[in-house]
């Protein structure tokens, strides 16, 4: 039960990063996260039931640096719910994310908190670029200057490693919704649905790590979980919810090739 009083530390970032089976990266996200030049953080990690090394990893990192908090699930739940349980512990003025893969550059919270800072911005977002693997690309995947509810209908501009939201403007906890896929979606439509728009950062300042055999998985059940978002969450019209998903595909294609490029 969310209390209504909304309590935060002040300039506070509370980090939240889903784990499941992460051994071989995430000691490099978690470094990515204790480099950082803006050093007011906390990074909750919650493991969703790993089986391999990775919370020995973790609990490494927590004996050097007490920042570091792990969250231990009883069961694999998926990242939504993981980053549900984060967000619900934490206790900073501003929620951001990153994955257990994925990297940080070091200036990433500095320019962002500093942005939202001097325009009082609730919701902000950056541009990023593609790792395949361990080899980093070419691609970057820049942003738009500022998204709104129906923009996000048609694509999702928006990547979750390199969201910051500040919880004092938006004065309440906002969480996923429960999806197995498009978690993360849903969250930036809760958001903007009050009519609030997300604000790009133009600088490249986080890097996600793509499997190509995977994604692919992960793009046909994506679609399945995006018209259940338009339909069952946002409760969208038939009409609409076609309107917006033709879309959706269009756009969607061309970005996924260029994440494959």
């Amino acid at each position: 039960m969310i209390k209504n009083e909304l309590i935060v530390i002040d300039d506070l970032v509370s980090i939240i990063m889903p784990c499941y089976n992460d051994a071989a990266y995430i000691s490099d996200s978690i470094n990515s996260v204790i480099s950082q030049t803006y050093q007011n953080w906390e990074l909750i990690i919650v493991d969703d039931f790993s089986v391999d090394d990775s919370k020995e990893i973790i609990r490494a990192h927590m004996n050097r640096d007490p920042r570091i908090k792990l969250i231990e699930s009883n069961s694999n739940i998926g990242p939504g719910p993981s980053r549900n349980k984060g967000i619900k512990v934490s206790r900073g003025q501003y929620i951001a994310f990153l994955d257990s893969d994925d990297l940080w550059d070091n200036n990433k919270l500095d320019v962002q908190i500093n942005l939202m800072k001097r325009k009082k911005i609730a919701f902000s977002f950056t541009s990023y670029r593609i790792m395949h693997g361990d080899k980093t690309s070419n691609t970057v995947i820049p942003v738009k200057k500022s998204v709104t509810y129906s923009d996000l209908l048609k694509i999702n501009h928006i990547g979750c490693l390199t969201v910051v939201f500040d919880l004092k403007i938006l004065n309440k906890k906002h969480f996923m919704p429960n999806l197995k896929r498009q978690q993360d979606l849903g969250l930036w439509l809760s958001i903007l649905r009050r009519g609030e728009r997300a604000i790009g950062c133009e600088q490249v300042l986080a890097t996600y790590r793509v499997d190509k055999q995977k994604n692919m998985k992960k793009k046909f059940k994506a679609i399945y979980y995006r018209w259940k978002l338009f339909r069952k969450i946002e409760c969208l019209s038939l009409l609409s919810t076609i309107y917006n998903f033709i879309i959706y595909l269009v756009l969607g294609s061309i970005k996924y090739l260029r994440y494959r490029s």
